[in-house]
C-alpha cells in the first residue's frame, strides 16, 4: 500500500511538470536537415525532473493538430532539475546510433528533409495529441502547415528560417538579456549562420558544422532591447494587425504618426491590445493587389527602450476569387530533372484580373506570393523552381519559385492557389496513378489539363503532353508552356427525322434517321 502512494505521487509530479510549461518556455537554437539530422533547444524555465516533451515534423492543420505524416517521437528530461538557460542538443536523431545531451530519447524519430522542413516541440501524449505547443522551427513559412488556433506565431515562438536551408545555428548573444530579449534575438536572422548546398552541409567545415553550440544562456533582471515589429497580418481592406515582440506603452502604440505606409495611405487609428501586444490599424482601403511598405517607430517597451525606424514590405490584399485553373503541371520530368519542373496558371475567365497577392504553394515546399500583375482573358502565367534553366530550355518567361529541389512531388500532391485571406481559389490533387495518366512520372510528358470547367482532381481530365520539345541532353520532353487550348466539351443536338414510325414486325430491320449537330458542323 506504501508503495503504491509512492508511485501515484511520482505520477503526479511528472504531471505536473507538463501543466507548468507554456508556449515560449523554450526555443529552437539550431537545425540541421543534412547528414543524420540534429537540433537543439534552450529552456527559459527550469525543467522538472522527468519533464516529457514531444516532437513531431509534420505540419499543423489550423486546428493546432498535426496531420498523420511523418515522424514523431518523446524526450524524457531524465531524474534531475535541467536549470533555466540549458541547451539541450540531439544529435543524428535518423540514425541508429541517435543521441542526446541531456535525458533520454524515447521512439523513433525518423529524418529531417532538407528541401523544406519544420520541427515542433510540444506538450501532450503520443500519437500527436497536442495540449500545448511550446516552440517550432522551420526552413520557411510554409513548413509549419497552417499556425491557425496553435497558440504559436511566426517570428516568436515559430523561429523562421530562410526557405529550404539545410542547416542553421544561433550565433548571436547568450549572456545579458532577459527571456524576450532572447526571444527576439533568436528571431532575427542575422544572428543565425546558415547553409544550403548540394552535399551534406553538417560536416563541410563550413560553419555551421555538428556537434551544435551547447553553451548556455545567461540572463539579465532588466530589459536592455527595443521591440520589434513581428508580423504585419491583413484582416480586411482597411484593417491590418501588427504584432510586437514584446509588451509596449499604449501612448506611443497608439499615436498614428507613428505609423506611415508607401505609396501613401491614411491611417485613422491604432487601437493596442495589451493581452496580444498586437495593434489593430484601420486604414482608407489598401487598393486590391498593390503592395505597400509600412514604416513603424518611437514605439517605447515597458522598460523604456524605444524602436527605432522598422520598415515592413510586401503588405498586400487581394481577396478576389478570379477564374482561374493549375492548366500544365511538369512534376517530374525525369531522373534528376527538378530544374525542368514547372506549373502554369490559366486564366479561363472572361476578363483581365487583378492577381498581385494571390498565393500558389504545394503541401509543404512552398508558399508563393504573385508580384504585382494582372493576367489577361485566356493567357498564362507560368512558374519554376528554376527559372533560368525553364526559361532557357523552354523559351519561355517563368516567375522564379523560392528555394531549389525537388518542389512538385513525384507521387502526387496538392497545389492550391489562395488569395490574400487564404481563401481557396482552386485546388487540385494530381497523382501518378490511373485514373490519372502515367507517363508524366518521370518520362519526360507533363500533365495538361483538358478543360478548366471540369472536374480538375479527376485524373480522366488531364493527359500527358504529346509536343516534342526534343532533349535537354538527358531525355526527350513534352510540353506547352505558355500555349493551352481548353478541350471545351459540345453537348451537340439530336433530333429524330420523324416523330413516329410505323413498323410491321415482320420486316426484321428499321431505320430510323437521326440528325445531330453542333453550333459549327453537322
Amino acid at each position: 500500500m506504501k508503495l503504491y502512494k509512492i508511485l501515484v505521487l511520482f505520477l503526479c509530479s511528472i504531471s505536473f511538470s507538463f501543466a507548468n510549461l507554456q508556449t515560449g518556455d523554450i526555443a529552437f537554437t539550431a537545425f540541421n536537415a543534412d547528414g543524420n539530422d540534429d537540433f537543439a533547444f534552450v529552456t527559459f524555465v527550469d525543467l522538472n525532473p522527468n519533464t516529457v516533451i514531444i516532437f513531431c515534423d509534420s505540419e499543423l492543420n489550423g486546428q493546432g493538430q498535426f496531420g498523420t505524416d511523418e515522424n514523431d517521437f518523446s524526450w524524457n528530461s531524465g531524474i534531475n532539475l535541467i536549470p533555466k538557460g540549458t541547451v539541450v542538443v540531439f544529435n543524428s536523431i535518423s540514425a541508429v546510433s541517435r543521441s542526446v545531451s541531456i535525458g533520454t530519447i524515447v521512439g523513433t524519430p525518423g529524418g529531417m528533409s532538407a528541401s523544406g522542413e519544420a520541427m515542433f516541440a510540444f506538450i501532450g501524449t503520443l500519437p500527436r495529441t497536442v495540449t500545448t505547443l511550446l516552440a517550432a522551427i522551420g526552413s520557411g513559412s510554409f513548413t509549419f502547415g497552417d499556425l491557425a488556433n496553435s497558440g504559436l506565431t511566426a517570428g516568436t515562438t515559430a523561429i523562421t528560417l530562410p526557405n529550404n536551408v539545410d542547416i542553421a545555428q544561433y550565433t548571436g548573444t547568450r549572456t545579458g538579456l532577459n527571456v524576450n530579449s532572447y526571444i527576439s534575438a533568436l528571431n532575427n536572422m542575422s544572428n543565425w549562420t546558415t547553409q544550403d548546398n548540394a552535399t551534406d552541409d553538417s560536416n563541410d567545415g563550413t560553419a555551421p558544422d555538428v556537434p551544435f553550440n551547447s553553451t548556455m544562456f545567461v540572463f539579465a533582471t532588466t530589459d536592455l532591447l527595443p521591440p520589434n515589429v513581428v508580423s504585419v497580418t491583413i484582416v480586411s481592406q482597411n484593417t491590418l494587425d501588427v504584432l510586437f515582440s514584446e509588451a509596449v506603452k499604449t501612448i506611443q502604440a497608439e499615436t498614428i504618426s507613428n505609423y506611415s505606409f508607401s505609396p501613401l495611405i491614411t491611417v485613422n487609428s491604432a487601437v493596442y491590445n495589451t493581452n496580444s501586444n498586437t495593434i489593430r490599424l484601420t486604414t482608407n482601403n489598401l487598393n486590391i493587389g498593390a503592395f505597400y511598405t509600412l514604416s513603424v517607430q518611437n514605439i517605447q517597451d515597458i522598460a523604456n527602450n524605444t524602436m527605432t525606424l522598422s520598415t515592413n514590405p510586401n503588405i498586400v490584399f487581394n481577396n478576389t476569387i478570379p477564374s482561374l485553373a493549375f492548366s500544365e503541371i511538369m512534376y517530374n520530368p525525369h531522373t534528376n530533372g527538378d530544374d525542368y519542373e514547372f506549373i502554369e496558371i490559366y486564366n479561363f475567365g472572361n476578363t483581365t484580373v487583378t492577381i498581385g497577392g494571390l498565393k500558389v504553394k504545394d503541401e509543404s515546399n512552398f508558399t508563393f506570393t504573385l508580384p504585382e500583375m494582372t493576367l489577361a482573358a485566356g493567357a498564362t502565367l507560368l512558374l519554376a523552381p528554376n527559372s533560368t534553366v525553364a526559361s532557357t530550355f523552354y523559351n519561355r518567361t517563368f516567375l522564379d519559385l523560392p528555394g531549389s529541389g525537388n518542389y512538385f512531388g513525384n507521387g502526387g500532391e496538392t497545389l492550391q492557389i489562395l488569395n490574400s485571406l487564404n481563401q481557396t481559389i482552386r485546388t487540385v490533387f494530381y497523382d501518378d496513378a490511373l485514373p490519372w495518366p502515367l507517363s508524366p512520372d518521370g518520362t519526360g510528358p507533363s500533365l495538361e489539363l483538358k478543360n478548366p470547367n471540369s472536374d480538375n482532381n479527376n485524373g480522366e481530365n488531364w493527359k500527358a503532353s504529346t509536343n516534342n520539345l526534343g532533349s535537354n541532353g538527358i531525355a526527350v520532353l513534352f510540353a506547352t508552356p505558355g500555349s493551352f487550348t481548353p478541350e471545351i466539351a459540345v453537348i451537340p443536338n439530336v433530333q429524330f427525322s420523324a416523330a413516329n414510325y410505323v413498323v410491321n414486325e415482320n420486316s426484321g430491320t428499321v431505320a430510323v434517321v437521326v440528325n445531330v449537330s453542333t453550333p459549327t458542323n453537322t
